[in-house]
């Protein structure tokens, strides 16, 4: 069951990164028919950001195609949010100027506008580079006006804002180049972010598990979300934790697990918060939202629960399933089940000293050694005694 559903939330989602290049070192995304990316970042006015991404195999699956999304922070439909002001653009150098885009589809963004021939602005050119105007480009733009209703996304989760999408054939196998930059009309910093590609790998690698506390604080911060309103969670079952050990436990186990527990309870109340607010802005889309309330809220609450309950006198082995459980959830900001796997070493430990074994020196009132190989006085085993 575990695995079935965090395979399900894994599917959901791009890989997220705000990794930015220049017209000579643009940054490059790799292989989108094998993988794909949220590129989501900040934009200062008169900034323009370069990337490079390859279609190394054209072999005719659905993923074999240039799969393309424009958007920004999730905001209710007809709402006044952040963006609603900001107009920004992207062009892809590999595409003809005849390309004809199909939509997304499922909610991600109708037909992106498609610029004419001529439409990139001489600062986004770079002359000595493959961003020239000479060269075969297509121009999307995504204005406010075309800010569509707000599309939740499980796999974080969260909510963004669509601004239109471009699906269409790769003309050939090869490299493509990509820019991305604001209208002449900005005035302040504006969030952006463009989905490329089809296909989930990533998001099934170790690394992801690990990092995903990481991966999604980055996330809900292009979001909008405060610093305070992502801590407050953590430092309120934190306290609760305390509490809990201070006045309900008679032999609490070690704060280790306790801390563990902590962060855990924190993160799901943070998932739930967030939840909560993607919903109410984008909708209830199906049954997609029972995959965040399982694996970002119910199960590492139990994680959680049962860490609590853990009584240090019994198997060790019971929190170090509970960290690497905590790991493959990515809860916990990796910190959760190292305190786990610690609290296991510390139980094990506790466990090999508390034994009456082998080498026991103690004495009963009448010195006799109980334990064997107690190392006697006299050859009775008793002490001796002065006349």
């Amino acid at each position: 069951m575990l695995l079935a559903v965090t395979v399900a939330a894994l599917c959901a989602g791009h890989m997220p990164t705000a990794d930015r290049g220049t017209a000579s070192a643009p940054a490059e995304l790799g292989d989108v028919t094998e993988n794909s990316w949220a590129v989501c970042s900040s934009m200062l006015p008169g900034d323009v950001f370069y990337y490079s991404m390859e279609a190394p195999t054209l072999r005719g699956r659905e993923q074999d195609r240039l799969w393309f999304g424009m958007y920004t922070p999730g905001c209710a439909l007809n709402a006044t949010c952040v963006e609603h002001d900001f107009d920004y653009s992207v062009a892809i150098w590999g595409m003809p100027h005849n390309t004809t885009c199909e939509p997304w589809g499922d909610g991600w963004g109708g037909v992106a506008d498609v610029a004419p021939p001529g439409a990139l602005p001489s600062r986004v050119a770079s002359p000595g580079t493959v961003f020239v105007a000479g060269a075969e480009h297509i121009v999307l733009r995504a204005p406010a006006a075309a800010a569509g209703a707000a599309k939740f996304e499980p796999f974080t989760p969260t909510a963004f804002t669509p601004r239109g999408s471009c699906v269409a054939d790769f003309p050939r196998a090869g490299t493509y180049h990509m820019a991305v930059w604001g209208s002449d009309a900005q005035v302040a910093e504006r969030n952006w972010c463009v989905g490329v590609g089809l296909a989930e790998r990533d998001v099934y690698s170790p690394r992801t598990l690990l990092l995903f506390g990481f991966i999604a604080w980055r996330v809900h911060r292009w979001n909008r979300w405060l610093v305070w309103e992502l801590l407050w969670p953590y430092a309120a079952m934190l306290a609760a934790v305390a509490a809990y050990r201070r006045l309900c436990r008679r032999d609490p186990g070690g704060d280790l697990q306790l801390a563990a527990a902590g962060l855990l309870l924190g993160g799901a109340v943070g998932s739930m918060v967030i939840l909560t607010w993607a919903l109410r802005i984008a909708g209830v889309q199906g049954a997609s939202w029972l995959i965040p309330l399982a694996v970002r809220v119910v199960l590492p609450a139990a994680v959680a629960s049962r860490a609590m309950m853990f009584d240090r006198s019994k198997t060790p082995l019971e929190p170090l399933i509970l960290g690497v459980v905590a790991a493959a959830l990515g809860a916990g900001f990796l910190l959760a089940p190292l305190l786990l796997v610690l609290t296991a070493i510390s139980a094990a430990d506790s466990g090999n000293g508390n034994g009456n074994g082998s080498g026991s020196g103690n004495r009963n009132r009448n010195g006799n050694g109980n334990g064997n190989g107690s190392r006697n006085r006299n050859r009775n085993g008793n002490r001796a005694q002065r006349p």
